[in-house]
């Protein structure tokens, strides 16, 4: 075993944060001209916030989490979009809000009615033009409200100081009269509807200046997740094991003493591996977290896309060899056997979930070697991998089958027409 006591000092980081300058590059170009974009009416932002704004964010969030593998690190991008989502989502219902408080009144029947509709009408024409004056990004840096109670009450003071001849001009039966337009026209001036408009609207700062979130949450990450960062950390440790590299988040265990138990158990399975023939399998990371982390009844898991494994269970015991050589057993199955060599197991184990409907149907299938292993073909195969590498029982027909799939020398038609 190649684990030497220094290492276990002195190589401290986690997998870290490598995102490509020319990603944060693209993505700052992109979103500068989304913010760039004009704002035109009240509709159009909101659709332009609702769906650019927000999707753009969404995609960014996906696309980080796709590159990112340190949980603290995917939990940090997490936490600070979904917080810039709220806010867009806070600036989008504030102009739906809005809209309604100025819109949607009874039918009027008082002049105070009459004279409520054209202060709010003068708000809406405000925020109108201040929207259609701005650009996306300006659009989201406030949230617009106004208080309806606000509103009324100074629409029923201004009914109540205005002399008898002038409310009568604003009584709804005398919309449409030139006289009575002339006489609401001067009311608004005397009393200066667009400066009452102005006061009554009230604006919160939101987002700020969104065009420095990316370089923020670049800096974020790299001063905290970074290669750099994490080598200056006191919670992990990573070593090698044999071309693989193990990182331990030590934080998680409660006995440093687990983490030896552990290289223990890992080292039986790649001496068992060794032995088989099968350590091409051996190869990138395995990480070993917090309990619980990926979720209950979950003691280790193989990512497909990340190609890397992850344990969650930190109490080690003998169950850990047999769960890196089934987690093993998946990479196989997916990075370093051929399609045919898969649809070859398909036909020869009777699992669920497998395709057999283009080729004649196996009449003996083989019974996968564990109960687990009937959940579907891949968890079969990884099954059988681990059975072999650690030599348990298996039947001659569930060796066989395992060991003829390795091989990819055998053509398909020899089992698929039975031959």
């Amino acid at each position: 075993m190649t684990v030497r006591p220094s290492l276990w000092r002195i190589a401290q980081m986690r997998t870290a944060v490598t995102i490509s300058d020319k990603f944060w590059k693209q993505k700052q170009k992109e979103l500068q001209a989304l913010l760039q974009q004009p704002g035109g009416s009240l509709a159009n932002v909101r659709h332009q916030l609702t769906h650019d704004v927000s999707d753009f964010f969404t995609a960014l969030q996906d696309e980080l989490l796709e590159q990112v593998k340190q949980v603290k690190a995917k939990t940090s991008i997490t936490a600070r979009v979904e917080g810039i989502l709220e806010k867009i989502a806070a600036v989008v219902e504030s102009l739906w809000v809005l809209r309604k408080t100025l819109t949607e009144f009874r039918p009027p029947m008082l002049p105070y009615d009459e004279i409520m509709l054209e202060l709010a009408q003068e708000i809406l024409d405000l925020v109108k033009a201040r929207l259609a004056a701005s650009k996306l990004g300006m659009c989201l840096k406030v949230v617009y409200r106004v208080d309806p109670k606000a509103l009324q009450a100074l629409a029923r003071k201004i009914a109540d100081k205005l002399q008898p001849e002038e409310l009568a001009a604003w009584h709804p039966a005398m919309n449409g009269d030139d006289r009575a337009a002339m006489v609401r026209h001067w009311t608004s001036v005397e009393w200066k509807f667009p400066e009452l408009a102005r006061k009554l609207l009230k604006q919160e700062k939101t987002l700020g200046e969104l065009e420095k979130f990316l370089p923020f949450l670049r800096s974020t990450l790299e001063a905290n997740y970074s290669q750099e960062a994490l080598q200056a950390a006191d919670d992990l440790t990573s070593f090698d094991l044999y071309g693989m590299k193990v990182v331990v988040d030590v934080a998680s265990f409660p006995d440093p003493k687990w983490i030896k138990v552990y290289v223990k158990y890992l080292n039986e399975c790649y001496q068992r591996m060794r032995q088989k023939g099968l350590t091409k399998a051996w190869y990138g990371e395995v990480f070993l977290e917090c309990h619980r982390c990926g979720g209950e009844n979950v003691g280790a898991h193989y990512h497909r896309t990340e190609d890397l494994v992850r344990f969650f269970d930190v109490q080690p015991g003998p169950w850990i060899a047999k769960t890196m050589a089934h987690e093993l057993g998946h990479r196989y199955w997916f990075k370093q056997m051929s399609q045919e060599q898969r649809i070859k197991y398909e036909f020869l184990v009777n699992a669920p979930n497998w395709d057999v409907g283009k080729f004649r149907e196996n009449p003996d299938p083989v019974k996968p070697v564990s109960d687990y292993g009937h959940t579907n073909i891949a968890e079969a195969f990884a099954e059988a991998f681990a059975h072999f590498v650690m030599g348990k029982d298996m039947s001659r027909a569930q060796i066989d089958s395992f060991k003829t799939v390795l091989n990819p020398g055998v053509r398909t038609s020899t089992w698929r027409d039975g031959r």
